[in-house]
């Protein structure tokens, strides 16, 4: 892979990171550095962790990998979106503006948004990476990843800065959407 290739591998890897840090910022619509900054490293560290995991076990866990994580992944953003929208009905009633998930949440969707750094590492593999080459990839994955989170987190709370209405429920819809998008894609290309 070309240099190119692997820069656009790693923005690619890091929409679903872009998607989640737009909708917690949309949610939180205030600046609270260290959860955001907790929220991007974590969302950069799982997206080259779980980019080695599937380089060093390609053979071992690629099978179940492929069949049940998307279906993981869309569990676990299915439950933080409804989690997103009972919080904001909650703080809709107190006034209370809404928050930057807690490091539990935060590490859900980390580990939700990086099951495709899985597969990307495995297919690192098939076309013949060693170890010593997996060093570049990972470091940009994980880079473009932890800068597009910020950038989304960023952009998500001046958007809400904006906005006058409740605008946590709207991130609790948008991660709502995302599993739905990845349950539907799993679903047409298991049976068409």
């Amino acid at each position: 892979m070309s240099h190119l290739e692997i820069w656009m591998l790693g923005v690619a890897l890091a929409m679903d990171c872009l998607a989640i840090s737009l909708a917690t910022g949309v949610g939180a619509r205030r600046w609270v550095w260290v959860p955001m900054m907790t929220m991007a490293l974590s969302f950069g560290l799982f997206q080259g962790g779980m980019t080695i995991l599937g380089f060093a076990g390609a053979s071992l866990l690629s099978g179940i990998i492929v069949r049940i994580g998307p279906w993981v992944a869309a569990s676990m953003l299915l439950l933080l979106g409804l989690k997103m929208l009972h919080e904001g009905r909650k703080s809709q009633r107190t006034s209370v503006p809404g928050r930057i998930p807690g490091l539990q949440d935060t590490l859900l969707m980390a580990v939700a948004t990086s099951i495709d750094a899985f597969a990307v590492g495995v297919s690192l593999t098939c076309i013949h990476y060693t170890a010593s080459r997996m060093i570049y990839p990972v470091a940009v994955i994980s880079f473009c990843s932890w800068a597009i989170s910020i950038a989304g987190l960023v952009a998500g709370i001046r958007a809400a800065q904006r906005i006058s209405w409740p605008t946590e429920p709207a991130g609790g819809i948008v991660l709502i959407a995302l599993a739905c998008r990845i349950a539907l894609t799993e679903w047409i290309d298991k049976w068409l």
